[in-house]
């Protein structure tokens, strides 16, 4: 989760590289809220300077999810 598409996709594109991984990539907080609900990722790459909801607001949101 990054705001910048750009360092997010290429964090994805190292990732993948190796076949061990499969990414999702988002970069709007709300969504990756969402998509973490779906995806059940078991590592989540936060930006912890964002505006708005930032990093570490991201992941406290994290972490009271029951999922």
């Amino acid at each position: 989760m990054d705001d910048q598409a750009s360092n997010t996709r290429l964090v994805k594109l190292y990732l993948e590289r190796t076949n061990d991984y499969v990414v999702r990539e988002e970069n709007d907080p709300k969504a990756a809220l969402a998509a973490a609900e779906e995806f059940q990722p078991h590592l989540i790459l936060l930006d912890v300077k964002m505006p708005g909801l930032d990093g570490w607001d991201l992941a406290g949101c994290f972490q009271v999810s029951p999922n």
